[in-house]
């Protein structure tokens, strides 16, 4: 599996180096991500009690429902899926024209019969969609697309230009690829697409793609905060109109763009072909409450919570807890 960068879609030819690089450090802090978390729950669904401690404590709460050894492992064996990953192809050159999507080697893939080009992916920092036509064109895969999709609300979300925290019913990301590809449709790679407005908002922030500041950390970590944050879920609905269930910790993931780009990456067929869980046993297929009482180790979701849990003990040094609050260790 192999990836690239999509930086931009307009007909700007201006370099974005803090763009690149965001996207660049964002693929490799997430493979990070798969890689620590891995060896963390081989840790914690040890036989010795005393081993692995810290992290089953971050995670028991998402994985305790059947044998808990038996289902970390499971999620290790998914996060170990990302060691093959890789990438960003074509980085090397100065010329915008040439790299990354414009990269020869990212065309020589689309050209070798044997590399599976569908597999691959772009990395999109904003969909392109043209609406001059019968029905609405993702020109990126050169696919139509569903008027009102998820895809399409993205798009008119990032160029709306409608700051992000204003918006409603955002979407941060959405990923797409071809079932079935036939054809010319197998040298077309998979996508995930990231709202215009959302890498806005990350490129706003100081430092630029930095998500948990002290300031938010003292917001989660507030002796209320559990009451808190419940409150704002208090007669709010969901775009399915369900009721939200938010703790603290929700606050650290949706602030997240790596938590965000590691979520996507396992809609991809390569990584399990997962979907966002909204069966009707579902009271929605994120968040920490709705995950902890699902448990489905096939929700991206769960998988993402998992990994950002053990990553802010290692990083930062934050615990989540068994319902969903957070403290300093």
């Amino acid at each position: 599996m192999r990836l690239t960068i999509v930086l931009d879609t307009d007909d700007s030819e201006q370099p974005d180096d803090a763009k690149e690089k965001a996207m660049v450090d964002a693929m490799r802090i997430v493979k990070d991500w798969a890689s620590h978390g891995a060896e963390k729950l081989g840790d914690a669904a040890s036989n010795n009690p005393l081993t692995g401690r810290e992290t089953k404590g971050v995670i028991q709460a998402l994985l305790d429902k059947g044998n808990f050894n038996d289902n970390a492992r499971d999620v290790k064996a998914k996060f170990e899926r990302l060691n093959n990953l890789e990438g960003p192809i074509g980085g090397d050159s100065t010329d915008l024209g040439k790299k990354y999507d414009r990269s020869d080697a990212w065309k020589a893939l689309k050209d070798d019969a044997n590399s599976e080009h569908f597999n691959n992916f772009l990395l999109a920092c904003r969909a392109d969609i043209d609406e001059e036509q019968f029905q609405p064109i993702n020109m990126i895969r050169q696919r139509p697309i569903v008027p009102g999709s998820d895809l399409h609300r993205l798009w008119q979300q990032g160029e709306s230009g409608t700051e992000w925290n204003k918006l409603k019913d955002r979407i941060q990301g959405v990923t797409q690829y071809d079932e079935s590809p036939e054809g010319e449709r197998k040298e077309v790679p998979s996508a995930i697409f990231f709202n215009k407005a959302w890498i806005d908002e990350q490129r706003s922030r100081n430092p630029p793609f930095y998500a948990w500041t002290d300031e938010l950390f003292s917001e989660v970590t507030d002796k209320d905060a559990l009451t808190t944050f419940a409150k704002k879920g208090e007669g709010v609905k969901d775009s399915k109109g369900r009721d939200l269930h938010i703790r603290p910790a929700d606050a650290l993931y949706d602030k997240s763009f790596h938590r965000s780009l590691f979520h996507e990456l396992f809609h991809l067929k390569a990584f399990g072909d997962m979907h966002d869980d909204e069966s009707d046993d579902s009271h929605g297929a994120y968040g920490f409450a709705n995950n902890a009482e699902l448990q489905n180790r096939e929700n991206p979701d769960l998988l993402t919570i998992i990994a950002t849990n053990i990553e802010l003990v290692k990083s930062n040094g934050y615990i989540v807890g068994l319902d969903g609050s957070a403290k300093k260790k």
